[in-house]
């Protein structure tokens, strides 16, 4: 599930240096407040919300299904439903994917596949207010498992410094991200204003 907070993003400070790819997608969606996107590794379900209601668009049976999670969430709410609500409180940007789903990804993407396979669930959310906030939350199966994916994302975070080296800035801002695990979640998180939050913005959002 992925989430856009339309309404705060348009008068985010940050609103008009959002990359062109952003404003694209954002593009159809002038009346709406909120997006939403649902995606279950065969169909993709768009919801916005908006003064008039809500719109839907996605393959019918999508929708249905749709129609069936909110007939759910009136007796209690699936578990990746409540975790992505208390994870999108005050973001305006958020994604949630559950552990054991299977993203469109290819080439080295698709370890991240493999990556997430004994988590719970990963999530990563910005926040774009007088600086930009961004933060990954992932929960493990196990604690091992969580120890795996922290040591991962240390790795790859590493690598990424070491790739942008040429980029003083950015590299510094990379290297910067505070790691920590506690039991079976791992969570990081990076602040920054100014021009590293411009760099960062262009580098979350190519």
């Amino acid at each position: 599930m992925a989430g856009l907070n339309l309404e705060q993003l348009r008068t985010s400070p940050w609103y008009a240096k959002l990359p062109r790819t952003v404003a694209t997608v954002m593009e159809p969606f002038r009346g709406a407040r909120l997006l939403l996107a649902a995606y279950s590794g065969k169909d993709l379900l768009v919801i916005a919300s908006g003064p008039s209601g809500l719109a839907l668009s996605g393959s019918a049976e999508s929708t249905q299904a749709a129609e069936a999670q909110r007939k759910m969430a009136a007796t209690g709410a699936p578990e990746l439903l409540a975790d992505a609500e208390s994870i999108a409180a005050g973001k305006q940007i958020w994604v949630v994917v559950r552990g054991d789903a299977a993203l469109p990804l290819s080439g080295n993407a698709a370890n991240v596949n493999r990556l997430l396979r004994n988590m719970e669930f990963a999530a990563i959310t910005v926040r774009l207010d007088s600086t930009i906030e961004f933060a990954i939350v992932a929960r493990g199966r196990t604690g091992d498992a969580a120890r795996h994916f922290e040591e991962t994302l240390r790795a790859a975070l590493t690598m990424a410094a070491a790739a942008d080296a040429k980029q003083a800035e950015m590299a510094a801002l990379l290297r910067s991200i505070q790691v920590r695990r506690e039991d079976r979640v791992v969570r990081a998180a990076v602040s920054a204003g100014g021009d590293a939050a411009e760099k960062l913005l262009a580098w979350l959002t190519p």
